[in-house]
């Protein structure tokens, strides 16, 4: 059998609590990218389109972060390892 070129050991496969608490450990900077960006941007009408879709992505990630912790709240009300 030929040797994997990878020599770490596989990493192990998080269960559905730990995924989600590292997810919604990344949408905070994301956010903040997102409105760092729309600060920077300029409010002209060649613009308008862009400042949509950021303010459209700083929704969408803040919907994310509401919808994980609902989860994360069901799942530590069950008693805590979901799969």
């Amino acid at each position: 059998m030929p040797l994997s070129r990878y020599h770490a050991p596989m990493p192990r496969p998080l269960n559905e609590r730990q995924a989600l608490e590292q997810e919604l450990a990344e949408p905070p900077a994301q956010i903040a990218a997102y409105r760092q960006e729309l600060a920077d941007t300029p409010p002209l009408l060649e613009f308008k389109a862009r400042r949509e879709r950021l303010d459209w992505q700083i929704q969408e990630c803040e919907k994310r972060r509401a919808t994980i912790t609902v989860r994360l709240a069901a799942i530590k009300a069950e008693g805590g390892l979901a799969w």
